[in-house]
């Protein structure tokens, strides 16, 4: 049957709603800057502006053509208090650091209930749980939590339900057995009733009023990690998803429990359920990679638009030398974590101009990036092929470095809204084959090679770069 599937993301920074026709090509994308608010020192998503905006653009679709079917994806972390079928308080944005006082409690007195090789992730001050005894702490009693994806699938089905890939991120969610973790909910005063039932990406929710059938999908790089797996040959493969943030996640099956873990591949790295039985997705990520960038270009007084960093690429590009300063100290890096607060220039030379500094930036996020990536290569005994998509790919001079770096192809999807194509595929998944078979002819990778001489340039660099971040990391406690 031909028609199209809608695909949402919404994002931290932006919305964005996809329309993907079956014959594998994309219509349309609509985009609006994602509504958000600050109140009493807290930021909080304008839910209802949300909801006009996905509303209106399905109204309008199904104006035009049939639709075949939904799905929504968004952050994680955040969630929306229901009850009744009415939402009573805008969720708090994922990073609001209101819940901290919440998570330091938790860690004292309930993190038994949460270990490792239960969750699949460290202890984070993000995690829902922790918003959801916020709210309650200011007398919102809900009958339903939901993330936000779910809650614009709920209002249009009324069936509430998470996304595996959400609950990962809830922190109630035994990872191996595939349930909730009923007896941390039970702590919390909650159950698995109000949570919600638990789906894999691209299982049915439920229909709409006017039969449209709505699917599961979830967080919004896990869900740009599950297009790459439909649109690609590989069984194993490595996504690095660039966006404003980062997640680096490897895709794989376990076959005799190896991945029951009971601490992380590495720093900061966590597990968490892929799309269906038994396969699992192994990630690590930077809260700050594309927002980094722009961090760079505001810093230096200059405009963000493309014709800025092809302008300072240029002048990079014709760089000889590779500085090993300043050192960035980011917000939930891989080296400082959560002992830096914001962006910090360490070591900055006196002499430093945009170029210079933005070249460095390259060096840090390339280098990020490889560390991240020859922590997953130790799980397959084969080449993982490396898929990468986002924004920052569209960056030719970030993609050689890294490619370079690597020593390996990057291969690049050539659809920027990796998540919004990932939900509308969530749609059709595995019940409109030929639909899944149209878009890999339709969008061919595109690759990036390594070029030695450069490679040989960064991985020097690199090193010495790495030995210092270990040394102020000592000097920092640890």
């Amino acid at each position: 049957m031909s028609g199209v599937y809608l695909g949402a993301d919404i994002g931290t920074t932006n919305m964005k709603v996809l329309i993907l026709g079956s014959d594998g090509k994309v219509k349309s994308v609509y985009k609006e800057i994602t509504p958000k608010y600050v109140s009493e020192g807290s930021e909080f998503l304008n839910i209802k502006k949300v909801e006009k905006f996905i509303y209106h653009v399905i109204e309008n679709v199904k104006k035009e053509v049939n639709v075949l079917g939904m799905a929504f994806s968004s952050f994680g972390e955040s969630v929306v208090p229901i009850k009744d079928g009415v939402s009573l308080h805008d969720p708090l944005m994922w990073n609001d650091r209101a819940t901290i006082e919440y998570w330091k409690d938790h860690e004292r007195n309930l993190s038994y209930l949460t270990p490792y090789s239960i969750t699949g992730v460290n202890s984070d001050y993000t995690f829902s749980i922790h918003k959801i005894r916020w709210y309650k702490d200011r007398g919102i009693v809900a009958d339903k939590w939901l993330p936000v994806c779910s809650y614009i699938a709920y209002k249009l089905c009324k069936v509430s339900a998470w996304d595996f890939s959400q609950a990962c991120r809830a922190f109630a969610l035994d990872i191996h057995s595939r349930q909730w973790n009923c007896v941390l909910l039970k702590e919390l005063g909650e159950t698995k009733e109000t949570m919600g039932k638990l789906l894999y990406t691209g299982e049915l929710i439920g229909m709409t009023s006017d039969n449209i059938p709505i699917y599961s999908a979830g967080h919004d790089h896990i869900t740009g990690l599950f297009a790459i797996a439909l649109l690609t040959d590989s069984e194993e493969f490595i996504f690095d998803s660039m966006g404003s943030s980062s997640v680096i996640a490897a895709v794989l099956k376990e076959k005799e429990n190896e991945l029951h873990m009971e601490a992380p591949f590495m720093i900061g790295g966590t597990l968490g359920v892929a799309f269906e039985d038994g396969q699992y997705y192994l990630e690590s990520n930077m809260r700050y990679y594309g927002k980094l960038l722009q961090w760079v270009i505001n810093l230096t007084g200059n405009e963000l638009a493309s014709s800025t960093f092809e302008r300072l690429n240029r002048e990079i590009n014709n760089f000889e030398e590779f500085p090993e300063s300043p050192l960035f100290m980011v917000n939930g890096d891989l080296i400082l974590r959560e002992k830096a607060k914001g962006v910090t220039l360490y070591e900055t030379p006196l002499e430093i101009n945009p170029a210079r500094l933005m070249q460095s930036a390259y060096i840090y996020l390339a280098g990020s990036s490889k560390f991240i990536i020859d922590n997953l290569k130790n799980f397959s005994e084969k080449k993982f092929q490396i898929i990468a998509g986002g924004g920052c790919t569209l960056n030719d001079t970030l993609m050689n470095y890294k490619a370079s770096l690597l020593d390996r192809e990057i291969q690049v999807f050539p659809i920027n809204e990796t998540t919004a194509l990932g939900a509308a595929l969530a749609a059709a998944g595995s019940k409109d084959i030929q639909t899944i078979e149209n878009t890999k002819k339709s969008y061919p990778l595109n690759t990036f090679k390594p070029d030695k001489n450069l490679g040989k340039k960064l991985k020097t660099t690199v090193e010495k770069i790495w030995k210092e971040y270990e040394k102020l990391k000592e000097n920092m406690g640890g």
